[in-house]
């Protein structure tokens, strides 16, 4: 599998040293951490990552305008993004689909289904992965 590049937007420390530790030591990927939304703005704009995975709720500049900001960038407005967060109503679901998220993942988050979560979302965009179908 080729390695793929993420980038963590989350301001939990801790939950982003898990991510780190999954997604790079266990699942071989090239992680990339960012504790706001500008930082991760700049993060995303210089090293155009494969997945963002972005926390709806952060300090200074919310998920849902960093979302907004990556859409309107030419260079960032094609990286898929997942949003992270503690909310799960139907409505937050849908604003986050609604406004450019390609899935949406609630905390706690369980590092194992947000794991085959981002297998998947590659193993779909990659045309040498193989297909079954004829």
């Amino acid at each position: 599998m080729t390695k793929r590049s993420i980038l963590v937007i989350d301001d939990n420390r801790n939950l982003r040293d898990l991510l780190e530790h999954q997604l790079a030591i266990i699942d071989g990927h090239e992680v990339a951490m960012a504790g706001n939304g500008e930082e991760g703005l700049a993060i995303a704009q210089q090293t155009k990552p494969d997945l963002i995975l972005l926390d709806w709720m952060l300090p200074g500049m919310d998920g849902m305008e960093v979302l907004k900001r990556l859409q309107a960038t030419p260079a960032t407005q094609n990286i898929p993004v997942y949003m992270m967060t503690v909310r799960g109503k139907m409505r937050d679901v849908e604003t986050a689909l609604r406004d450019g998220a390609l899935d949406y993942v609630t905390k706690p988050v369980d590092v194992q289904e947000l794991s085959r979560k981002v297998s998947r979302a590659f193993t779909d965009s990659d045309p040498t992965a193989g297909s079954n179908n004829i």
